[in-house]
This record gives C-alpha cells, sequence and structure tokens, in this order.
C-alpha cells in the first residue's frame, strides 16, 4: 500500500489547481457529517452508492486508513481516490493486452489505446 500512496500523493502533486479542486470536491461529498474526514460509515455508504464493490469493504479501509485513527484523512482519501480513477485506466490496459495477444502489432495497440481515450508513451 505504500507504493500506492506514494503514487498517489505524486499524482495530486502534478494534477492542475481545478483538478485538485476536483479531489476536493470528492473528498468533501464523501464526508457526509462535515468533520473533515471520512469514517467507515461513510466510506461504506458512498462507495457503494457509487457502485464500487471491489473496494468497498471495512478490511480495504483499514488498509487505506494508516494511522489507525478510525477515519480517513485527506491523503489516506488521494489513495482510494487514486485508485478509482486508475480503474479506467486499468481497463484500457487490459484490452490493450488482449488486442495485442490476438495479434495486434504494439503501433496497433497504442492506437488502439489513444482512439478509446488513454494515451501511452
Amino acid at each position: 500500500m505504500e507504493e500506492i500512496d506514494e503514487t498517489s500523493k505524486a499524482y495530486y502533486n502534478n494534477l492542475t489547481e481545478n483538478q485538485k479542486q476536483n479531489d476536493n470536491k470528492m473528498f468533501l461529498s464523501m464526508d457526509l457529517n462535515g468533520d473533515g474526514s471520512v469514517s467507515i460509515s461513510e466510506y461504506v455508504e458512498k462507495l457503494g452508492k457509487m457502485g464500487f464493490k471491489s473496494c468497498n469493504n471495512p478490511k480495504f479501509f483499514m488498509e487505506l486508513d494508516r494511522n489507525g485513527d478510525g477515519n480517513l484523512d485527506f491523503e489516506e482519501f488521494l489513495s482510494l481516490y487514486y485508485l478509482i480513477k486508475s480503474d479506467g485506466l486499468m481497463k484500457k490496459m487490459e484490452e490493450a493486452s488482449a488486442a495485442f495477444e490476438m495479434g495486434f502489432s504494439i503501433a496497433e495497440t497504442i492506437v488502439k489505446i489513444s482512439n478509446n481515450g488513454c494515451s501511452i508513451m
């Protein structure tokens, strides 16, 4: 999880101010009671409504809660949000991998990814 934490921080630090504001809005939307952190009940409720099943469980929450206080602060939330946002990228990579295995060249695979809204290079 430490690698994900570091990657999510680097990702966030390279966002535009507008993108950072959007990330903050997402955090605030999960903080249902407005106390500045996301509790496990808020986490489960919000992710359930959003349809994220793979990370919507208490065990995953505890992995994200690095300081063990029972809540996610903004930095801990960034790891979750990075994983959620990366889900689309992972699906594109899986599609590209399947295309490559089906005999498409690397160039054709890169074009396929690019045409689907993801660019690699």
